[in-house]
């Protein structure tokens, strides 16, 4: 049975590393500008993938990092169904927030995204599209989820901490729920399927978000 309180002995070297890139990674996305701060670690976490293929890490195999062995028709079904709970989170999450009459803006990323010129989007999108989803994923679920929390407290409860570390640090109220259902939902598919079924359903999101912000750069 999983404790509901931390378990010190279980506290390894590896869950300083995992605190230790979450810290840096805080940093910078603190630091730099949003479009450019997912640009380093992004690259940062393929060297880390490729090394635990290349040592033969039992967590490459675990977690599912290969893509060869990743059926990817199926986490395309499974991120259309996660985007459309998403949808429902949204629409339930702006009734909330009317019925308290709280006003809110647009999230920072999709806003900066708006305001850019086409040319200055398009250079943009693989770091929305591509970079953000597979850095978050190792981050947030791989990182912090799995390899720090689900250590020492139960499975939903670490789900629900690091959805809510994930929807904070988004710094964004009107997405609030939104982000904090993505993360659920990927917490989830991590578990059970595998780190590249997390990332679909996260590339999916953001692929639609950032279809639509061009559909309305073009009219």
């Amino acid at each position: 049975m999983y404790k509901l309180v931390f378990d010190y002995k279980k506290f390894s070297i590896f869950s300083f590393k995992s605190i230790g890139a979450i810290i840096i990674y805080t940093i910078i996305v603190l630091l730099l500008p949003p479009m450019h701060a997912n640009t380093l670690p992004f690259f940062a976490v393929v060297l880390a993938i490729m090394y635990m293929k290349n040592e033969h890490d039992k967590d490459y195999f675990k977690y599912n990092f290969s893509i060869r062995n990743t059926n990817f028709i199926l986490a395309f079904k499974y991120a259309l169904f996660s985007y459309a709970i998403s949808i429902v989170a949204a629409l339930i999450w702006d009734i909330i927030l009317k019925f308290m009459g709280v006003t809110t803006e647009q999230q920072d990323v999709v806003q900066i995204l708006s305001d850019y010129t086409l040319l200055k989007f398009l250079i943009s999108v693989p770091s929305t599209v591509i970079f953000a989803p597979i850095l978050e994923e190792f981050v947030f679920r791989y990182l912090l989820f799995e390899k720090f929390l689900n250590k020492f407290i139960h499975p939903i409860l670490s789900a629900i901490i690091t959805s809510l570390i994930f929807a904070f640090m988004h710094f964004s109220l009107s997405a609030f729920l939104t982000l904090f259902t993505l993360s659920l939902l990927t917490c989830y598919f991590m578990h059970n399927k595998g780190f590249w079924y997390s990332v679909s359903i996260h590339m999916m999101m953001n692929l639609i978000t950032t279809t639509l912000i061009f559909i309305s750069k073009l009219s």
